[in-house]
Formats: structure tokens, sequence, C-alpha cells
């Protein structure tokens, strides 16, 4: 190998290394904004979860929320189905009130779960364990499907329709 032939192969490998430190560098980027990104959205999930936790410590903010629930029971905004028919039965509109905002703490809960699934962020076993949990919330809570059925537009698509998958699955058996 003549010295041309030496400094053209120096000159590929030194460029081939500077491209591979740049595409290393982008990748460290790209996962530094993913954890950037899953980490916002968890902060945003226990800032929901904790103003719930808070209208169950207030008195004054559960009675405003009863009062919520009980205008939607009157009117027909919610037709509950047979089964919601006998969760209601004898419940109060402060017991309706603490049920909801336990929903929206584990509605919050579950999205943000199902967000670090997606993003990569929880194992498999993990998120099918939390998944399973899910289901049973939505199983045996009727506001939690109202949540959902009803005001899915305050939770992320595609937790809407995994928890809209679920039910249907749960409305089969």
């Amino acid at each position: 190998m003549n010295q041309d032939q030496i400094k053209n192969l120096v000159e590929i490998v030194g460029i081939s290394a500077i491209v591979a430190s740049l595409i290393f560098v982008g990748l460290e980027l790209r996962q530094s904004q993913q954890i950037a990104i899953a980490s916002q959205y968890q902060e945003r999930s226990k800032t929901g979860a904790e103003f719930n936790y808070r209208v169950l410590e207030s008195e004054w903010k559960l009675e405003q929320r009863a009062e919520k629930m009980a205008g939607r029971i009157e009117s027909s905004s919610w037709l509950p189905s047979e089964f919601e028919k006998n969760w209601l039965e004898g419940k109060t509109p402060i017991d309706l009130a603490k049920s909801e905002a336990w929903v929206m703490v584990n509605l919050y809960i579950f999205d943000n779960y199902h967000f670090q699934y997606e993003s990569g962020f929880m194992t498999e076993e993990a998120w099918l364990s939390q998944k399973s949990r899910l289901r049973s919330v939505l199983a045996t809570e009727p506001l939690s499907r109202d949540q959902i059925v009803n005001s899915g537009d305050r939770w992320r698509r595609g937790f809407v329709e995994l928890c809209l998958e679920i039910i249907a699955d749960i409305d089969e058996d």
C-alpha cells in the first residue's frame, strides 16, 4: 500500500468514526427526549390523581361533585345498564362522588401505565399485570366505564381504545 492509499484509508476511517458518533449522539438525544416526555406524562397523571385524592379529603369538594353526580343521574345524560342500576341502588350522592374520585385516580394511574408501556419503559409482564387490574376496575366500577365512554376525550386515544376493547370483551363474557 502506498502513502496515498494509507492516507485515503485513514480519512475514510475517520469520516466513518465521525458519522458513527453523530448517529450515536442522535440516538442518545432521541432516547433522552422519550424519557423526558414519559416523565412529563407521568407528572401530569400524578397531578390528576392527586387532585382527585384532594377531592376525597375535602368535604366541600365532595359535596360539589355529589351535586353534579345527582344532577347527571336525575337528568337523562346517563342511562345506566341493569348492572349499573343495581350498583347505584342505595348509594348516596356522596358515595357516588367518592366512587368517581377513586375511579379517576385509577384511570389516571392506568393511563400512565399504558403510556409507559407503549413508550417501552414498562415490560410486557408488568403491563399485563396492570392490564388485568384495569380490566377488574372496568368490570366492577360502572363509573369507570362511564368515564371512558362518555368522557373519553379526557384520556389519550390509545388508552380509550384499549378500555373500549376491554369493555367489549367483558360484555361478551
